[in-house]
């Protein structure tokens, strides 16, 4: 809901949807040589956050210079690769573009 409403909030509309939904409907790539910023940074089902993670997964936004910010109850930047780190041991990390996002 966070990510949804930070792209609101820059005038990309509402995404809605949880985690998984944004997985599954927005990311096309693992790749990191195609991460740009504004990027969502989506797991389908977390190794992190319990059952919750596990049934909806994770997802921030890339902010450049290898960092996402994300909401884990509270707003903060980490690395990539430690988001990675923490939320995909068992599902590989997604990236890409919600829609109206000029890319």
């Amino acid at each position: 809901m966070w990510v949804s409403q930070v792209y609101q909030n820059a005038g990309l509309g509402y995404i809605g949807g949880n985690a998984c939904d944004m997985y599954r409907n927005y990311t096309f790539t693992s790749d990191r040589s195609k991460l740009k910023v504004g990027m969502l940074v989506a797991v389908e089902s977390s190794s992190s956050g319990g059952t919750a993670g596990l049934t909806y997964g994770h997802v921030g936004i890339y902010i450049g210079d290898g960092k996402v910010i994300d909401n884990i109850g509270h707003i903060r930047v980490t690395t990539l690769d430690d988001w990675i780190v923490t939320f995909c041991k068992h599902h590989p990390v997604g990236f890409g573009f919600p829609p109206n996002v000029k890319k």
